[in-house]
């Protein structure tokens, strides 16, 4: 029983930090329920309304997977390039005697 509350806290704490994936979940529990609890719409209503669910849900998942890429190769450039040390140059040049 207490490693089901763990797992269970986990999973909340993990779907938190994807609002859009949340919203999709929930939205796709609000079909459900509406569909096997209420009778509210048909088998095939139902299904429509899921599958549209699901690959929003698949978009925004992909969307949100390519955001967090684009801004860890950014971050690891950043990085890479700060410890190169590029900056103002300090030297005037070769003196060249006469």
């Amino acid at each position: 029983m207490e490693e089901h509350k763990q797992k269970d806290t986990e999973f909340l704490r993990r779907l938190n930090r994807h609002p859009h994936l949340k919203a999709r979940m929930e939205a796709l529990l609000n079909i459900a329920e509406a569909a096997v609890e209420a009778g509210e719409m048909t088998a095939d209503e139902a299904e429509i309304q899921l599958r549209e669910h699901v690959r929003e849900m698949g978009r925004n998942t992909l969307q949100d997977w390519a955001i967090s890429k684009e801004q860890f190769a950014a971050e690891k450039a950043k990085v890479t390039h700060s410890v190169k040390g590029h900056g103002k140059k300090k030297s005037t040049g070769l003196q060249h005697s006469v």
